[in-house]
């Protein structure tokens, strides 16, 4: 139980806090040139909305309409902090926009990034690589990681806000509020 809890503060610290401090404070880059600035919040809110939170409603079980408020807003905070954000500080607003920059091409950074991103999901526990089927379905399940990577970085780099990230994709983990509040005795 607070394993979970400290590895989302770990991955809060270590890949968007201290990144950020680092791009922002130390080598002076301002907010807009990370693609953090929301212009035009008319439009981003509901696709926010429409886009991030629809998902959901695929894929909720019963038991997610029973959580209580408490399971769904401590599910919120987990994944705020332990994916949402830190893989949005570090993949979509400081590696894909400067990937973009060095290739010299957006089609190039954004493919890069999607390796990037699946790079940084190949530890997960459930990857075996002990025999031929499993490094098989070990690089297709890398595959399938890096092609949402390369939807994430298409989207940042063409609306030109990494926040956009997290609505792509993220938002289906908000469904997880019934094993969230199970895990913490929430019910």
């Amino acid at each position: 139980m607070t394993t979970t809890l400290t590895w989302a503060i770990f991955n809060f610290v270590t890949l968007a806090v201290l990144p950020y401090w680092f791009f922002r404070y130390r080598l002076g880059y301002r907010p807009d040139s990370m693609l953090l600035r929301f212009y035009r919040p008319k439009v981003w809110v509901p696709y926010f909305i429409l886009v991030g939170l629809s998902p959901i409603f695929f894929v909720a079980t019963p038991e997610y309409y029973t959580t209580s408020v408490t399971g769904h807003a401590l599910t919120l905070v987990l994944f705020t902090l332990g994916s949402f954000l830190p893989i949005m500080i570090t993949t979509q607003s400081l590696l894909t926009p400067r990937l973009s920059v060095l290739a010299r091409s957006w089609v190039t950074g954004s493919v890069l990034s999607a390796l990037a991103y699946g790079a940084l999901n190949i530890t997960e526990a459930f990857l075996a690589w002990g025999s031929l089927a499993q490094v098989a379905l070990s690089l297709a399940w890398f595959t399938q990681v890096a092609f949402w990577g390369l939807a994430k970085a298409v989207t940042t780099l063409r609306t030109g806000n990494a926040w956009l990230h997290i609505a792509t994709t993220h938002t289906i983990h908000l469904a997880e509020a019934p094993a969230v509040a199970t895990t913490f005795h929430l019910r």
